[in-house]
């Protein structure tokens, strides 16, 4: 058989990689991918011009078929090989079908150094040179040139960027490239590592002059001019997610001779922070964290900064702003625009946990749900700049209304708190000092704070009742989204509203668990007989929602938008089948939803809940119903003194307007309050267990009698306790906590009340609080309330928790 040329077999593969590229044309292109340096090279080039050609897939073809030798270039997909793959790539940027360019590569080092100190008289590199550092390595000198490339890889996962220092004694002359390492990426196994921190660049020369790009064109083949930090690395995402590395700095200090700046566009690069990487969990995996209260910690890693120092400065036209109090000029330098970039703050990455019934691992508690949060998570802040862009603050999910509620067990309540932006604080630290206090910034270089995080949460549903049995209430639900970063400056007259962008609130939404339905009371084997009256619907669960407020800057005074917050109490759940069928739960309410404060404010939206349907009567039942008056319960154990407490519509009882209904369970636990009117009543068990390990569960009811309708299943339970601490956090709107303050455990039940204050970490540890359900009542500084107002907190063997306040500006 006769054997194809290669020449020829190049013409038949390109022949079908043509037809690939058009059979494929409907495949959008790759991203974009992140530009390095001037130094690297791109994947797909092979004849280094800058530009996708059919020739650089002729190129790839023939070291495919083995006519010429081996190219990094030719790896256009970065597979770590070359294939007809890598033409197809090409040639779909050729025609428009993908960007270009596909990617970079930098060639081998021809000379490696480091890590330590390494010392040589007159330091040089070649325009063709390329040393690698690899390690953090200072170079000693007499002088140093750098014409080619003097540079360090990308840490390994996790590890910081290198970090190169050249500390020379005469002059300093850089038209090559000098790049601090990246930091590398978190480790992608186990809850997501850290991102490593971006290495630094530092440029000293303690009796010479120091010179930043070519003053010409320089030769062909040589790198263009580049002096750039490393960037921080990614946090990785994972069940915690891991933190962005902080970018690295750029230091050039010559006090003793002059700094020269031949300013080209991409010169310098202060290192940016790495984004936080994306905390993803099950419900039972945010249970094994164990503590009740879990604060991320996978937020933005800081921008850095460029700090030149010399005794004068070429290249950069200093302006005289003003003089500090002890008469110092403030001299500030702007670079021209696209001359330097980076320096901005990581994103924070985001949380989510959605419950679902193959994920859930939550103790059931043989208890009613009163409003107490299970879990609280609080979100991670962005990374704050000098200058430049601050990151967003993290958002956060946490959604219980899809969780398999166990038997007898309450919804659970989810507290989520959304990180704030990152801020942005530009003010002299003494690091840059030019003739006198001064600094030097990139142009047409905007103060950006970062956008606070916004805030989801979501309440379980409540469990049915099994035979006989209300239901259990829905879960609480509170949302407090993130704050817009703060802008803030030490001279204002440098800074106008074209130059300040403030972050805007994060928005926050809030919605209560739905109640259980009531039980079935209903013979399943005696036609038309009874077992009782059907078990009450339960309560669905409140929902409380603070937008956060938009960021601000000193100089201009300029407000960021108002986050929004929206606030909807769960439904109750519909009376169990009876004989007659029970009452349907009240509806959740939604009593504190606030929008963020800003320019504009956010919009607060708060719905309560629709409350549930009266239970159907037993089939074939010939049962006469309660009188419409009365509203009927159990109490167990029986012969208990019940009291039903009318409120006003402030929420205040009004039991000295002669409106309370007294009445003691019988022998068999029922007991009926007869002609009640309507309207909104508190009913409590009236016997004493103060000081004593027992409570009642429920603690009490709240509910609302409507005209022509009996409230029918209102059974109380007493259940044996003992005693235990509840924790109360106190923070202010920036979720930095709060101390000094008095908080009060107002009783229920006749049990006495309990006091505690908050230490420096804004927690109050209140010991020796019998079980039973208490309001959190709080007593803030002066100009300040609490957020919500008030919080009741169900003290059981089975739940532990944290019950978070935030103290806002009166209005």
């Amino acid at each position: 058989m006769k054997r194809l040329s290669p020449v020829l077999g190049i013409c038949l593969v390109l022949s079908v990689v043509v037809c690939a590229v058009l059979i494929n044309s409907c495949h959008s292109g790759s991203d974009n991918p992140q530009v390095l340096t001037a130094a690297a090279q791109l994947r797909g080039d092979i004849d280094d011009d800058g530009q996708p050609s059919v020739g650089d897939a002729i190129g790839i073809l023939r070291i495919v078929v083995g006519l010429d030798g081996a190219n990094e270039a030719a790896d256009a997909d970065a597979d770590g090989s070359t294939s007809v793959n890598d033409a197809i790539a090409v040639l779909r940027c050729v025609v428009g079908l993908a960007e270009w360019p596909l990617g970079e590569f930098r060639p081998p080092a021809t000379r490696t150094i480091g890590p330590g100190v390494i010392v040589e008289t007159d330091f040089t590199i070649g325009a063709d040179d390329r040393v690698e550092c690899l390690g953090d390595t200072t170079i000693q000198c007499e002088t140093a040139t750098i014409a080619g490339e003097l540079y360090a890889l990308p840490g390994a996962p996790g590890a910081d960027g290198v970090d190169i220092t050249i500390e020379a004694d005469g002059d300093v002359v850089l038209t090559g490239e000098l790049s601090a390492g990246d930091g590398g990426a978190g480790d992608p196994s186990g809850t997501g590592g850290d991102g490593g921190n971006g290495g630094s660049v530092t440029v000293n020369s303690a009796n010479g002059d120091i010179t930043i790009g070519a003053e010409v064109e320089t030769t062909a083949g040589a790198p263009d001019s580049f002096l750039g930090a490393g960037d921080g690395g990614d946090g990785a995402d994972g069940t915690l997610g891991g933190h962005g590395g902080d970018g690295g700095a750029v230091r050039i200090a010559c006090l003793n001779g002059t700094l020269t700046f031949n300013q080209q566009p991409g010169l310098l690069h202060v290192g940016s922070g790495g984004d936080g990487g994306d905390a993803t969990m099950t419900a039972a995996e945010l249970e094994a964290c164990g503590a009740d209260v879990l604060r991320l910690q996978n937020g933005g890693g800081d921008g850095s900064v460029l700090i030149p120092s010399c005794d004068e400065l070429v290249g950069v036209t200093l302006e005289d702003v003003g003089t500090d109090d002890e008469g110092h000029p403030y001299l500030v330098g702007v670079l021209d625009e696209g001359v330097g970039d980076g320096g901005d703050g990581g994103d924070a990455g985001d949380f989510t946990c959605v419950a679902t019934a193959e994920t859930s691992a939550w103790t059931a508690e043989v208890s009613t749900a009163v409003s107490h949060p299970s879990k609280t998570v609080e979100g991670d802040h962005g990374g704050n700049v000098s200058s430049g862009q601050a990151g967003k603050g993290e958002s956060m999910t946490l959604d219980y209304s899809s969780d398999a509620t166990a038997d007898n067990a309450e919804g659970h309540s989810a507290v989520a708190i959304g990180g704030n932006g990152g801020h942005c604080i530009w003010e002299y630290t003494g690091g840059g000092v030019i003739k006198s206090w001064s600094a030097v910034i990139f142009g047409a270089y905007k103060m950006r704070s970062g956008d606070g995080g916004n805030a989801t949460a979501k309440g379980g549903h409540g469990a049915a009742g099994s035979s006989c049995r209300g239901g259990t209430d829905g879960g609480t639900a509170l949302a407090f989204a993130g704050n817009g970063g703060q802008v803030r400056v030490w001279d204002a007259s440098i800074w106008d509203e074209d130059s300040i962008a403030v972050g805007k609130g994060g928005n926050a939404v809030a919605t209560g668990g739905n109640g259980g339905p009531g039980g079935e009371c209903c013979s399943p084997n005696i036609p038309n007989s009874s077992w009782g009256q059907g078990r009450t619907g339960a309560e669905g669960g409140l929902a409380t929602a603070k937008g956060g407020h938009g960021g601000w800057s000193n100089a201009p005074s300029l407000e960021g938008p108002g986050g929004n917050a929206t606030a909807t109490g769960g439904n109750g759940g519909q009376g169990g089948m009876g004989e007659p069928g029970g009452s349907g739960g009240g509806c959740g309410t939604a009593p504190r939803c606030a929008a963020g404060k800003g320019d504009p404010d956010g919009t607060a939206v708060s719905d309560p809940g629709d409350r549930g349907e009266t239970g159907a009567t037993c089939p074939g039942s010939e049962i006469v119903p309660p009188d419409p008056d009365d509203t009927t319960g159990r109490t167990d154990p029986p012969n208990v003194p019940m009291r039903a407490t009318k409120v006003s519509p402030t929420g205040s009882a009004v039991t000295a307007q002669g409106d309370d209904y007294e009445t003691t369970s019988d022998a068999e636990g029922n007991y009926t309050f007869t002609g009640v009117e309507p309207g909104e009543y508190i009913i409590v068990p009236d016997g004493s267990v103060a000081a004593t390990p027992y409570y009642w569960l429920p603690s009490i009811r709240e509910v609302t009698k409507v005209e022509g309708e009996a409230l029918i299943g209102m059974d109380f339970t007493r259940v044996e306790g003992a005693q235990y601490t509840v924790t109360v956090r106190v923070m202010d709107e920036d979720h930095d906590p709060v101390e000094g303050v008095d908080i009060t455990l107002l009783a229920y039940s006749n049990r006495p009340d309990c006091f505690g204050v908050t230490g420096a970490d804004g927690v109050a540890m209140i010991a020796g609080v019998w079980s039973g359900l208490y309001t959190v009542i709080v007593t803030p500084p002066a100009g300040l309330v609490s957020f919500p107002d008030t919080q009741q907190v169900m003290v059981t063997d089975a739940n532990a928790w944290t019950v978070p306040l935030m103290l806002v500006e009166e209005e």
